[in-house]
């Protein structure tokens, strides 16, 4: 019997939060708020109202398209490793979590914060590749073609997704390290995720989220323009994202995203 069955059928849904955090969190009703079925994400005027909230509560970013894919992307990342935590987080605990159905799982509308995840449905076996397909990849193309982003940015987004989620697991708990990086192995070689990130050892993304583009003077830990084995890109203060000394080192880097949402190159 696992952990979490053992705990019985009352806490199956939440007990992934309880081992992981509030990441992993998924109950089993929907209580008070404004709540709407993950199907409903797919309507354009949802996700405009999803990425300007995400837009407002970064603060000072400006409303170009470039400005908005970049918070696309952000927003995009954010939704991802909501939706694939807590069946990650049940799978290495050989729990039950929320079907694959987005008709049955719902999220409370927020204007910012951590998203509210709910499931209408009885529980099943955690099956993380069916939720992906189910849930995550849906999303993709329709989140491309409402903000103009590049699919392989959203890819990378899912990627990074799992990645961080299988990286929350194993710093929990360290006797699960080893089935989160097997996980994420198998997830990020699959025909959709192939490619869009390293499956073992440190992350690495290979293409870029754009969030260097915003105004919070960061750069993503798993950024493909980081040094691979550092993993530290600002070695002098005037090294930050969006800084001049930042653009002047990284110039050739920089454009190439910026033109094509991704990353050929070699690393500096």
């Amino acid at each position: 019997m696992s952990e979490q069955r053992a705990a019985g059928e009352g806490a199956t849904r939440s007990f992934a939060a309880d081992v992981f955090g509030p990441g992993f969190e998924l109950v089993d009703h929907r209580g008070p708020g404004d709540w709407i079925p993950l199907s409903a994400m797919s309507a354009p005027p949802v996700l405009r109202e999803r990425v300007e909230n995400t837009r407002l509560a970064i603060g000072g970013v400006g409303t170009s398209p470039r400005q908005i894919r970049a918070v696309a992307s952000t927003m995009a990342l954010g939704l991802f490793s909501r939706l694939i935590s807590p069946v990650l987080g049940a799978a290495v605990l050989d729990a039950a979590t929320l079907a694959p159905d987005p008709q049955t799982t719902w999220l409370r509308r927020v204007e910012r914060g951590l998203i509210p995840l709910a499931t209408t449905r009885a529980p099943v076996d955690a099956d993380p590749a069916a939720a992906l397909d189910g849930l995550v990849l849906p999303l993709v193309s329709v989140i491309a073609q409402v903000f103009g982003l590049s699919r392989k940015v959203l890819i990378g987004d899912v990627a990074a997704a799992v990645a961080g989620a299988c990286g929350v697991i194993a710093a929990a708990r360290p006797d699960l390290s080893g089935r989160a990086a097997k996980l994420r192995a198998d997830l990020l070689t699959t025909p959709d995720l192939v490619g869009s990130g390293t499956p073992r050892g440190p992350f690495v993304r290979s293409s870029c989220c754009l969030i260097w583009q915003l105004p919070m003077n960061y750069i993503c830990s798993n950024c493909v323009l980081v040094d691979a084995r550092t993993r530290m890109v600002r070695e002098r203060d005037d090294d930050r994202a969006g800084s001049p000394g930042f653009r002047r080192r990284f110039r050739d880097q920089l454009e190439e995203a910026e033109s094509t949402h991704t990353w050929r190159g070699s690393r500096p």
